[in-house]
């Protein structure tokens, strides 16, 4: 059995360069959260910034926000308004989809979205998305 420990892990890692800045290691959108649902997201974006990716930034309603900038302020915040359900409304998923079209970002959408989730997705998941990639978790 192989044991991982906090040298092996940084070992993996690339090295960053002096010359560089957060915006040289890409970006994450997370779509994440919701009322009932708000550590969720603190921990995705945790994740993200943790792994390395350079700026994170959170698309979800006012009270997630608030959380996750209390635990990770470096993270940046897309605010969303809250739908019936207590999620992102679909409209503002639209609008975070259509932020990234010109430099387009890793997608991580998923953890803590409830009720809301198909929607969502139905939003940040159309075929004209630019996504670099998308990570779908949990209520994905």
């Amino acid at each position: 059995m192989h044991e991982l420990n906090q040298h092996k892990i940084a070992a993996l890692l690339p090295q960053r360069s002096a010359q560089s800045n957060k915006g040289s290691y890409g970006s994450v959108a997370a779509a994440a959260g919701s009322l009932a649902y708000r550590g969720a997201a603190a921990l995705c974006v945790e994740g993200a910034l943790r792994t390395g990716a350079g700026l994170v930034y959170l698309a979800s309603v006012e009270p997630v926000i608030q959380l996750v900038l209390t635990r990770t302020p470096e993270c940046c915040a897309l605010p969303c308004r809250t739908d019936a359900d207590g999620g992102i409304l679909a409209a503002d998923a639209a609008a975070v989809r259509q932020r990234f079209t010109e430099k387009p970002a890793v997608l991580l959408a998923g953890p803590g979205l409830g009720p809301s989730a198909a929607r969502i997705l139905n939003a940040l998941l159309t075929a004209d998305a630019k996504w670099k990639a998308a990570v779908l978790d949990a209520d994905a």
